[in-house]
């Protein structure tokens, strides 16, 4: 189940041409979100470790790959590096803490909330 977890966000995320955040937080979060309650089970850190070491071995390995699109750079900075793997794990700590919270909070919301964070990202990125 786990790696049939992890095949599908792959997918979904190697399927947007547009490479824009965006579009793929909102799929992310709408996957999340009908998967209820697989997702919730993965998702906790303490049950299932491993899960999240992969989640977030794919979410930094797609990010890098969409950044060094973005910039036509060959190589990220040591401090880049650092950079992503901050931003992927706050990602995942508010889609874990909207999973603990029975998905309470509207996926809309829950879009708009990452793509603020990643909007600051994108002013580092400038620098």
């Amino acid at each position: 189940m786990e790696a049939a977890i992890i095949h599908e966000l792959s997918l979904i995320i190697s399927s947007d041409s547009s490479h824009l955040y965006d579009n793929i937080y909102h799929t992310i979060i709408d996957y999340v979100s009908n998967q209820a309650k697989i997702c919730r089970m993965f998702l906790d850190q303490n049950m299932n470790s491993s899960f999240h070491v992969r989640i977030s071995a794919l979410l930094e390995e797609k990010y890098l790959e969409f950044y060094l699109l973005e910039t036509g750079q060959q190589e990220l900075t040591d401090q880049w590096k650092y950079v992503i793997i901050y931003h992927i794990q706050g990602c995942l700590a508010i889609i874990n803490h909207w999973a603990k919270n029975n998905f309470s909070y509207p996926k809309e919301q829950m879009t708009e909330i990452i793509a603020k964070v990643d909007s600051k990202f994108d002013s580092i990125l400038q620098k």
